[in-house]
């Protein structure tokens, strides 16, 4: 997803989604045949996905940071297609 620029230690991601999960923005889902889960030797895969409160969250966050995106565009004279 970042092309190599985020790398992520495995316990960290699974502390992220601990939180995420406490904070209701993600939930678990079941894996079925179709997502491979019988093509993958040992611990089952665990998958999940955005809540409806984790989409606002995360739509409330992008429009912040395209905000200040924006705003940093402004006043460095830069236009937006860059």
């Amino acid at each position: 997803l970042s092309n190599g620029r985020i790398n992520l230690s495995t316990s960290t991601l699974y502390e992220a989604l601990a939180r995420l999960l406490d904070q209701g923005l993600v939930a678990r889902m079941m894996a079925t045949d179709q997502d491979g889960a019988d093509n993958h030797p040992g611990r089952p895969r665990k998958f999940y996905q955005l809540t409806h409160t984790g989409q606002q969250v995360l739509n409330a966050e992008l429009a912040r940071l395209y905000g200040l995106v924006t705003v940093a565009q402004q006043r460095l004279g830069v236009s937006g297609n860059h």
